[in-house]
C-alpha cells in the first residue's frame, strides 16, 4: 500500500517536504547538545550525501534541510525546466526504475525523475557509505518516508522554520530519550 497522494505524479515540478527516519528510530545521526545536532561519523556521511543529490539528479534543487538523531528532514524541489527532462540522471545509486515490459512491474515501479527515485537513491547510498565507513554498524532506515507536497508560500515558510527549529523542540519529541515510555 502506497503513502503517496493517489494520482500525484511525483516526477511534477513542484516542493515536497520530506521526512525520513532510521530504522526503529536509532539515533545513528548524532545528538542535540544546547539546542543544535552534533553529528556523529554516520550523520556527516548523511549530511555529504544528501548536498550531493544534485550532482546526481540536476532536475533537483535542495532547500532547507536539518538531520537529527533519528530521522532527516528535508526540502526537495523538483525542477525539469532546467532542460534536464523526466529521468536524466547522470547517476544514480541504485538500480533505475524497471520500464520493461511487464505492465505489472512497470505500474508499481516508481517513475523516472521522481521523489522516490531520488529518496530511494539517497536511502541507498548513505546506507553504503556507512556500511563502508563502519562495518559494524547495523544501520537501517525505515522502509518507506514520509512527503508533503507544499502547496503555497506560507506553507513553505511554515515547513522552513519548522526545518530549522527541529533542534530546539528535540527535547519534546515522542523519540526523545527521555520522553519514551518502558
Amino acid at each position: 500500500m502506497s503513502i503517496r497522494l493517489k494520482d500525484w505524479d511525483y516526477s511534477h515540478n513542484w516542493y515536497y517536504f520530506v521526512t525520513i527516519c532510521t530504522g526503529d528510530k536509532k539515533p545513528s545521526f548524532g545528538n542535540i547538545a544546547n539546542e543544535r545536532m552534533k553529528l556523529s561519523p554516520h550523520g556527516l556521511l548523511a549530511q555529504q550525501c544528501w548536498a550531493e543529490i544534485p550532482f546526481h539528479f540536476p532536475f533537483v534543487v535542495l532547500d532547507e534541510f536539518v538531520i537529527m538523531p533519528d530521522h532527516v528532514h528535508g526540502i526537495v524541489i523538483i525542477d525539469h525546466s532546467n532542460g534536464q527532462g523526466n529521468g536524466n540522471c547522470r547517476d544514480v545509486a541504485v538500480q533505475r526504475p524497471y520500464n520493461g515490459l511487464a505492465e505489472t512491474m512497470s505500474a508499481i515501479s516508481p517513475k523516472a525523475g521522481s521523489l522516490s527515485v531520488v529518496i530511494r537513491s539517497y536511502k541507498s547510498v548513505v546506507t553504503k557509505m556507512i556500511g563502508i565507513a563502519d562495518t559494524h554498524a547495523h544501520f537501517s532506515w525505515q522502509p518507506r518516508f514520509f512527503d508533503r507536497i507544499i502547496r503555497n508560500e506560507r506553507e513553505l515558510d511554515a515547513v522552513r522554520a519548522y526545518i530549522r527549529n527541529n533542534p530546539l523542540k528535540w527535547k519534546l519529541d515522542r523519540d526523545h530519550p527521555d520522553n519514551i515510555e518502558f
